[in-house]
This record gives structure tokens, C-alpha cells and sequence, in this order.
């Protein structure tokens, strides 16, 4: 008798997020498609946001909830290495700490990647909501045609609405560790080479912006630009030189600049 395995692992990470917890596991739970795994992980949040959880799964008692309370800080890239590893499902849908997706949202985007094999990526329309100031922008973005030059010239989504294959993931490496921004981008820049990026027209995703992330904290904007650059970079040289390149960031940290003067085919 052939295993029944699960469709889709959705995974969501939190640090000092308390606040946000509840309505994030509400709009998983509130899916119209049922054959999925929440995976949750806390990375050693010091305000409560474990205790928060562990709530949440006393009162739904829903088995598709999977968590796990990191005993050390292990950074939100590695969380989701880790959480991958343990991902069953054979489509992986993000999701922000925080943020919120329609009824609809997987069942959409499941149903794209059943019908079209050759998309690794997809992703949807989605809202920006500054929720202090009350002001939202509604962001439509476009992959027809989608080629690895036009994505160098511009990330394509904004990582919590997207859906991929597990197996082009893996394919790829995954999330590299050594990104501690960007790390989606990175990732898509490997993925273009191995599969089509699709988008789901319609607003499937509300992202809730945070004033203390990498847009609003001028330290975290100057590294995220920094991840920008390597990116890029990285992504057009040989897998040999890359693997170089990766090594030094991780032993010596972020330097464009330096790392510019040893790699000129960057």
C-alpha cells in the first residue's frame, strides 16, 4: 500500500515576535487546502514568543503543527536550513513571522505547480502594509519570461508568499548559511538556472513591515546592501571560485570591496 505524503511544508520562524504569533498560525490553520505541515521554529526568543506557541498548540491541538524551540540562537537562515531538513512535503511555502495569507493561498499555488512541472518557483501579488502609519501598497510583480540576467537586475518577490519544489531546492544546495540577508535572492539566482518562476494573479499574501528590519534600521540596510552585491557576484562566477568566495565571507566576514580586488570576474 503506497504512503500518503504530505503535499506542502509550510515553514515560519520567529525571534522576539510575541505579538505576532496568533495571527499568522490562525491564517495557516484557516487554509482551504488541509494536506500541509506548519513547521515553527523560535530561535531563542527572549519576550515570550515560545510561550506564545506552545499556546497557540494547546488550543488549536492541531497535529499538522510541528514546532521547534531552538536552545541557542541560531539565526533565522540557519532555522530555516534546519527546518527544511525536516520538511515532509514535497512543495515548501514560507511565511513571514507576523504576516498573514488569504484562505486561498496554498490551494492556488498548489494547484500551478501540479499543472505546470517545469515551475520550481511561484509566488503572488501581494500587499505591503505599514501598519503603524496605516498606509499599504499593493505589489503585482512580474516572471514572464523571467530569465537569471533580468533577475540580476532585480529580486523578483519578497520571500514570505512564495511556494517551491523541494527537489529543485536541494538541487540547488538550498539556503546558504553565510547569507545572513538576501539569502532568498541568492537562492533564486541558483533556481532560475534549474526551473521556471510562475506568478499566482492575485493577492494571496499581506506583509506586515516591520520599522525595525533591514528597510528602517540603517546598520541592517547597509548589510542587506552588502548581500545584494555578493549575491550578484557570486551567482556569475564558477562554481570553483564561488566556493572561494563563499569561504572567505564566512571566515572573515562581508568586504565587497576586498573581495572585489582578489575576484575580478565577479
Amino acid at each position: 500500500m503506497k504512503e500518503n505524503k504530505i503535499r506542502v511544508s509550510i515553514i515560519t520562524g520567529y525571534y522576539n515576535r510575541s505579538s505576532f504569533v496568533e495571527r499568522t498560525i490562525h491564517s495557516v490553520l484557516n487554509q482551504t487546502y488541509e494536506d500541509f505541515e506548519l513547521l515553527i521554529f523560535d530561535d531563542c526568543s527572549t519576550d515570550g514568543t515560545a510561550d506564545v506557541i506552545r499556546q497557540c498548540l494547546d488550543r488549536t491541538q492541531d497535529p499538522r503543527i510541528r514546532p521547534t524551540f531552538n536552545q541557542e540562537n541560531r539565526g533565522f537562515v540557519n532555522g530555516l536550513i534546519d527546518t527544511i531538513k525536516r520538511a515532509s512535503g514535497e512543495y515548501i511555502a514560507i511565511m513571514g513571522s507576523g504576516d498573514v495569507m488569504a484562505s486561498d493561498r496554498i490551494a492556488h499555488q498548489v494547484e500551478l505547480m501540479d499543472k505546470q512541472p517545469e515551475t520550481g518557483v511561484v509566488g503572488s501579488h501581494y500587499v505591503n502594509l505599514f501598519e503603524k502609519r496605516r498606509v499599504y501598497r499593493i505589489r503585482k510583480p512580474d516572471v514572464h519570461n523571467l530569465s537569471f540576467e533580468k533577475l540580476l537586475e532585480k529580486n523578483a518577490f519578497s520571500h514570505g508568499e512564495v511556494m517551491f519544489r523541494k527537489s529543485v531546492y536541494d538541487a540547488v544546495g538550498g539556503y546558504r548559511s553565510v547569507f545572513k540577508f538576501n539569502q532568498d535572492y541568492d537562492l533564486w539566482l541558483r533556481m532560475i538556472r534549474k526551473s521556471s518562476f510562475a506568478i499566482v494573479p492575485k493577492i494571496l499574501y499581506l506583509r506586515f513591515i516591520q520599522e525595525d528590519g533591514a528597510s528602517y534600521n540603517p546598520e541592517k540596510y547597509i548589510l542587506q546592501s552588502r548581500f545584494v552585491l555578493l549575491s550578484k557576484r557570486i551567482n556569475r562566477m564558477s562554481e570553483e571560485d564561488g566556493r572561494i568566495l563563499l569561504k572567505e565571507v564566512a571566515e572573515n566576514g562581508i568586504d565587497i570591496q576586498n573581495h572585489t580586488k582578489t575576484h575580478r570576474n565577479m
